[in-house]
């Protein structure tokens, strides 16, 4: 092992800043949870520079590249501990892999320059890119022509983030590098994307003059899958990416009043946590078509809330937001003031949904998911009984995968069967209580969006199937 690191937020701006990716992905924890991934990933070429400065720190070696091959396997997420390791390959080449707790997260391969390699005189400006907005691209259109793109190093600045790289590549690799990132995450693919892999070569193109330019190369629309060239005095090579889903709106309050008579619901009171996007917005926005009154709660997304609770309140319904998170101090003073005249709970609220490695059981997921799903269920279902002396109806949402679960999802699955427990529990404790778990099948939310197809059921009829399974007419 050459190095560990666990990225923070604060790491993921700080380059950001140096390369000029600041793709909501990376860098907007409010934007990141309506990805796939359900929060920041920490750029993949960030990762490949942090393995490489790690390689160049310990060895000492004064080489410099004439190729790097790296494939961006699985996301690096804020808060997660990963190692990096190196394989000599032969005396030219070396392999490089980024892990955590077994599972190799990216593969690199770099093959160094001859020992008569030169330093040629630099092409790239000693400063920081413009911050721009990322593009929204459409790719069956996008022209094949090169377009072209300035390239930065800032010795002061990636200096602090690579001493050893700083000290020993040339600024023009290291500016080629960076304008990888730049170029996936803010030109083409742009706002929606995901990068795969590089493949870069140190030498200048022998037909392209100017300092960098890029071009879609190859688009699949089948699977989303772009290849950008990138070319020019600071190298060549391709870029591949994914297009991947943008956040999935779920249906308004005007095609849920007609599916649900107007007083279906009628003089129910009821906390929707989880409330402000997916499952939970569905609910909320079904409840109230139905003549309830919903209060439901956000972590992070108080806009995303406040949205559901104006198209709520514009077709008539009775809503309010407020924030909660179960893991700080204030959580039931919180609860109290938004809810306490409230009698019915439907719990939603989610963490990322992030797979193991389908061979071994990962406590420490297992434990998160259960922060959620398990103790937060609890605490607040507990709450809401002191408030109603056990006359509550609770609403837990489960999954189908308690069943089957999925190879990579066993502490998902796991944590899910663990909830359902603690219903039954709260049913035996509470008698006057009416608790329910729906065992809900994959639906299309922003989590469980897929990059080749949409849901594959009906969101609004299955949950008002659920919903009038545990408040029957």
């Amino acid at each position: 092992m050459l190095a560990e690191r666990t990225f923070t937020l604060a790491d993921l701006i700080a380059f950001a800043e140096l390369s000029g990716d600041f793709n909501p992905l990376h860098t907007d924890p409010v934007a990141a949870r309506r990805t796939p991934f359900g929060e920041c990933v920490t750029h993949g070429v960030f990762v490949l520079m942090w393995a490489l400065e790690s390689l160049q720190a310990q060895s000492g070696s004064k080489r410099h590249w004439a190729k790097i091959s790296a494939k961006f396997l699985r996301p690096v997420l804020t808060g997660l501990k990963v190692t990096t390791a190196a394989k000599e390959i032969n005396d030219d080449e070396i392999s490089l892999t980024v892990s955590e707790a077994g599972r190799v997260l990216l593969q690199c391969e770099i093959t160094w320059a001859g020992a008569d390699s030169t330093t040629k005189t630099s092409g790239a400006s000693d400063g920081l890119p413009p911050r721009e907005k990322p593009a929204q691209a459409r790719f069956e259109t996008t022209a094949t022509a090169c377009e072209m793109l300035d390239l930065f190093w800032s010795a002061r600045h990636g200096s602090k983030l690579f001493p050893a790289l700083a000290a020993t590549q040339p600024p023009d690799s290291l500016a080629a590098l960076l304008a990888a990132t730049r170029v996936i995450g803010m030109k083409v693919p742009g706002k929606h994307s995901v990068f795969l892999q590089l493949d870069l070569t140190f030498t200048p193109h022998p037909e392209i003059r100017q300092p960098f330019t890029y071009r879609v190369a190859e688009y699949r629309k089948s699977s989303q899958r772009l290849g950008i060239a990138i070319a020019g005095a600071a190298g060549y090579g391709m870029l591949w990416a994914l297009v991947r889903p943008a956040p999935v709106e779920q249906p308004d309050m005007a095609a849920v009043m007609q599916r649900i008579p107007a007083d279906r619901f009628c003089g129910r009171r009821v906390i929707v946590v989880g409330g402000s996007r997916g499952l939970g917005e569905i609910a909320a926005k079904a409840l109230a078509a139905g003549g309830a009154e919903v209060a439901l709660s956000y972590r992070l997304g108080g806009d995303d809330a406040n949205q559901v609770v104006a198209d709520i309140t514009a077709r008539g319904g009775k809503a309010s937001a407020f924030q909660l998170d179960t893991a700080t101090m204030d959580w039931e003073q919180n609860l109290a003031a938004n809810g306490a005249q409230f009698d019915h709970l439907c719990y939603f609220p989610t963490p990322p949904i992030v797979g193991g490695d389908g061979s071994t059981f990962n406590a420490e997921l297992f434990e998160k998911f259960c922060a959620v799903y398990v103790a937060g269920l609890v605490h607040v279902a507990q709450w809401l009984a002191k408030q109603t002396a056990g006359q509550f109806a609770l609403f837990n949402a489960s999954t189908v995968y308690v069943a089957t679960p999925p190879l990579r999802n066993l502490e998902y699955a796991a944590a899910k069967a663990a909830s359902e427990a603690c219903c039954r529990w709260l049913a035996a404790a509470y008698p006057k209580a009416r608790v329910y778990a729906a065992r809900f099948p994959r639906l299309n939310t922003d989590q469980t969006a897929s990059f080749l197809s949409a849901g594959e059921h009906d969101n609004l009829e299955t949950m008002l199937a659920e919903l009038s399974a545990w408040l029957p007419a």
